[in-house]
């Protein structure tokens, strides 16, 4: 019977836990889960816990900073150094293997021109 008390009270806690933020409003919660957040000291903590970030979230509204007026600026600065690698390396690929393959072309023409001559003077 104990065992169940307890499985019955962790799948309570956990059906709490699951509404997160919105744990803070207690009228929220339906009448068995409401009475287990009452009476259970693990739930009251995690309740205590979001009124306490929702408090300080909320003094947080009325401060007020401007950004600076750069700020644009930087971003789209960060933006482009980031992109720019990811293009660079996918076009230095093919730009490589461009030169590979032009480079084995002509290594191959100079090689049967030389291979010719040789024939020839033979």
């Amino acid at each position: 019977m104990n065992t169940k008390m307890n499985r019955s009270s962790s799948l309570k806690c956990k059906a709490v836990k699951s509404l997160g933020p919105n744990l803070a409003e207690a009228s929220i919660l339906p009448g068995p889960l409401a009475h287990h957040a009452a009476t259970c000291l693990r739930c009251q903590a995690e309740v205590a816990r979001f009124r306490r970030l929702r408090r300080e979230l909320s003094s947080l509204a009325d401060h007020i900073e401007p950004a600076p007026s750069t700020l644009v600026e930087r971003v789209e600065q960060a933006i482009w150094a980031d992109a720019a690698p990811i293009g660079a390396q996918h076009h230095g690929a093919k730009v490589v293997a461009t030169i590979a393959g032009a480079t084995a072309a002509a290594a191959s023409v100079v090689a049967v021109a030389l291979w010719r001559r040789a024939r020839a003077a033979a």
